[in-house]
């Protein structure tokens, strides 16, 4: 386990940095392919060796991650993460899609905070 703490405040952010530093894993395929990448059991799916150690590791069990597109050149995804084995329903993730889609329409139409950092 990440820590004593819940593992979606501390363990996640671990499993998005390995995505980065090895340029692959759920959300980057995600992105890559502007769909939705679904992991129902991490430890059966072999895809992203690397980041389904540190995720199995930090306790997680399941893992989504939902892309959206703000222009041509970026696109985000927002990545969810469970301790519980297939724990979100269709409605669930219809929802955290529609929930992407807006953050993207804002960074649209509003940009970034001046003074805010995104990783690379």
């Amino acid at each position: 386990m990440c820590s004593g703490t819940s593992p979606a405040a501390v363990c996640a952010p671990r499993c998005d940095q390995t995505e980065v530093l090895v340029g692959e894993g759920p959300c980057v395929t995600a992105i890559q392919q502007l769909r939705g990448e679904l992991v129902l059991d991490i430890a059966a799916d072999e895809r992203w060796p690397a980041w389904r150690t540190v995720a199995l590791d930090a306790g997680f069990r399941s893992a989504a991650a939902l892309p959206a597109v703000i222009d041509n050149d970026t696109t985000v995804a927002l990545n969810l993460y469970a301790e519980a084995l297939d724990p979100w329903d269709r409605d669930a993730l219809l929802a955290v899609d529609a929930l992407a889609q807006v953050v993207a329409e804002k960074i649209r139409n509003v940009g970034v905070l001046p003074g805010a950092s995104v990783p690379a």
